[in-house]
């Protein structure tokens, strides 16, 4: 039976996270162990310490599995509570990374045969989970300065943002960033509610104020926008300090940016009007 457990395999297809607080996190997750022998077992009691590059990360209680053709399909939710510095390197890895390894260690009692034959068994697999990828599928899909006043440029955009990973984040909180262009602040945006659902595009809304530490590339920006021409900008987290309203994802945005194209603005400005854009 040691051999059979050694030799299988162990796979999550998706991890949720939500109920974040400063030191714990709810983790619901899908997990499928195959190849685990021929004989139906119960492993009973598995609790899995969860280790990242080598640093215990924190614990999951599985609680008994049964297998069954010599697979198992595991869906289970509970707390975990993290170590702070594991988690911080653990979600930098899952933002920016195409994949990430959680090292899973456990020593459930596994029976056989109606109870015949019970010892424990240890249980070491490393599971590769999809990532983030540094959220690099972005597209903006409105681009609005309607709120503006004669004394501010109110920037209210919306931009859509593909999660490729299987890790579900409900929710990331709020966000604030800084918007560049050419490697210059153009102003600070906070992006409300953020929500990033595992294999899908997530609309992210964030609003803000025009304020270019140039002004002469801050008017490039938006004579490019009347014109009709495309502009790319980025949104980024600073490196240091608060860029996250749940405390326990704040390290792990650090750093973060997402390059967007603004897609000029195509339509007449005066309507009714036949005139091509601002040259």
């Amino acid at each position: 039976m040691h051999a059979a457990v050694a030799g299988s395999c162990l796979d999550i297809s998706a991890v949720s996270l939500s109920q974040p607080k400063n030191d714990s996190v709810v983790v619901a997750y899908t997990a499928r162990l195959s190849h685990a022998g021929s004989f139906p077992a119960t492993l009973h009691g598995l609790r899995l310490a969860i280790a990242f590059r080598g640093s215990h990360l924190g614990d999951l209680d599985v609680g008994d599995v049964h297998v069954s053709g010599g697979a198992a399909v595991v869906e289970r939710t509970d707390t975990l509570v993290p170590d702070p510095v594991v988690f911080s390197a653990f979600g930098q890895a899952l933002v920016n990374d195409s994949a990430v390894v959680w090292q899973v260690a456990g020593t459930p009692r596994v029976c056989v045969l109606a109870g015949l034959y019970c010892r424990s068994i240890s249980l070491t697999k490393d599971i590769t989970l999809p990532a983030f990828g540094g959220l690099a599928d972005v597209s903006m899909l409105v681009f609005d300065m309607d709120h503006s006043t004669p004394h501010a440029v109110v920037l209210n955009l919306v931009i859509n943002i593909y999660n490729p990973s299987v890790v579900t984040i409900d929710p990331l909180g709020d966000l604030f960033f800084g918007i560049y262009y050419q490697d210059v602040l153009m102003g600070h945006v906070v992006v409300r509610n953020v929500v990033l659902v595992a294999h899908s595009y997530n609309h992210v809304a964030l609003s803000g104020v025009f304020n270019p530490q140039d002004t002469v590339l801050g008017a490039e920006v938006i004579s490019a926008y009347l014109r009709g021409d495309n502009v790319t900008v980025s949104s980024r987290a600073a490196s240091t300090g608060i860029v996250c309203s749940q405390h326990l994802y704040n390290d792990a945005l650090h750093g973060l940016s997402i390059d967007t194209l603004l897609i000029g603005n195509k339509t007449a400005l005066i309507a009714g009007s036949a005139s091509t854009p601002l040259p």
